[in-house]
């Protein structure tokens, strides 16, 4: 998790560097998306320690990205997650989520600005 860091930096200075990162739209019914959608939310939910994660699911992908990084191919998602637990009452909340594959061993992460608060 601590190398998720870096490669954020990375991704918010790059342009400020000079660097272009590009963007592709992609389609948010496309079953690609869908399982990058599914595979962030498999690893969102080991981060709970209390397991309350586990009563997220996907309501809606409301758009998603890909983008060729340094390091990283990433899929940018904002994703609209659902769960009878928010701190905030609401039954649906908002989020971006970035999944990360590495360029040279496919290995995937993921990265959000701000956990889900429940209660």
């Amino acid at each position: 998790m601590m190398l998720l860091l870096p490669c954020l930096l990375i991704l918010l200075l790059a342009p400020s560097l000079g660097m272009t990162v590009a963007r592709m739209q992609l389609d948010v019914n496309d079953v690609a998306v869908k399982n990058e959608a599914i595979f962030a939310l498999d690893e969102l939910k080991k981060l709970s320690d209390s397991r309350v994660y586990n009563s997220l699911s996907i309501a809606n992908i409301t758009s998603a990205w890909l983008q060729d990084g340094i390091y990283h191919v990433n899929t940018i998602l904002n994703i609209d997650l659902k769960s009878d637990y928010f701190k905030s009452q609401k039954n649906i909340e908002s989020y971006e989520i970035i999944i990360m594959k590495n360029k040279e061993d496919d290995v995937k992460s993921i990265a959000i600005d701000e956990f889900p608060v429940m209660r």
